[in-house]
């Protein structure tokens, strides 16, 4: 049988150029991504005839965080477009698209860009991580 899996080559992340734009801007540089994963609060519903087992029910869901790493060149399109991005403190469609034409759609917001250490040897990047809010989209 021969195998389904993917790997990451091929893969970009588009963010639309201002809230409900409808155009997006593709983020140059992108060296890893790691997609939202979503989680489920646990409600406590422990009554008093529980006997000694807690019991639990299924709360909201989180969406989560997307990560992405870059190149980070100061100044480039795409810093200027991040950094603009956070200065707007708004949220934005986000398009992440796999290698095989994947995707996922979902509305985000920038929570934290942090360029990274500078040494004589490697290469500077920065991560940048957004919140998601609200469903995603999988197709």
């Amino acid at each position: 049988m021969p195998t389904s899996a993917v790997i990451g080559s091929g893969a970009t992340v588009q963010v639309e150029t201002s809230a409900g734009a409808a155009a997006y801007t593709a983020l140059v540089g992108v060296l890893g991504v790691t997609p939202p994963a979503t989680a489920i609060d646990s409600i406590d519903g422990t009554q008093m005839d529980s006997g000694r087992d807690r019991e639990f029910v299924p709360g909201l869901r989180d969406p989560g965080e997307m990560q992405i790493t870059l190149h980070h060149v100061q100044s480039s399109a795409t810093d200027d477009f991040i950094e603009a991005w956070i200065a707007a403190s708004e949220k934005r469609s986000v398009i992440l698209t796999y290698g095989n034409t994947q995707t996922v759609t979902a509305s985000a917001f920038p929570t934290n860009y942090a360029p990274g250490e500078l040494t004589p040897e490697g290469k500077h990047t920065a991560t940048l991580t957004l919140k998601v809010s609200g469903s995603k989209t999988r197709s």
